[in-house]
């Protein structure tokens, strides 16, 4: 996904680490958006109603965000190219009689 704006002062290196201070500290509203944008073609992706992530529950949450990403001089755009949200989560899931448990 490509954001017309040029992120490097905000990012830095190619692969980033965004847990939920530093999203706060960075306050940028041209990444926020974009974050949430990549969240919603994921779940378009994956044939989803709605996004499973979005900035608004990072911050909210204790989960991590790795971020690759990468600046085309030529086009001067940040092309974000994917992200890995990583976390502990409640998991519902089926034993081999097919009955739910909750999992982590």
């Amino acid at each position: 996904m490509e954001v017309a704006a040029d992120l490097r002062p905000v990012l830095g290196t190619a692969l980033v680490r965004l847990d939920p201070m530093r999203i706060k500290q960075l306050q940028s509203p041209v990444l926020n958006n974009a974050i949430d944008e990549l969240a919603k073609l994921s779940a378009q992706c994956m044939h989803l109603r709605l996004p499973l992530t979005s900035v608004e529950k990072l911050v909210a949450s204790d989960h991590t965000l790795y971020l690759c990403w990468e600046y085309d001089s030529e086009k001067n755009v940040s092309r974000l190219l994917g992200f890995a949200k990583v976390g502990r989560k409640r998991l519902f899931l089926y034993d081999s009689a097919m009955q739910t448990y909750e999992g982590e």
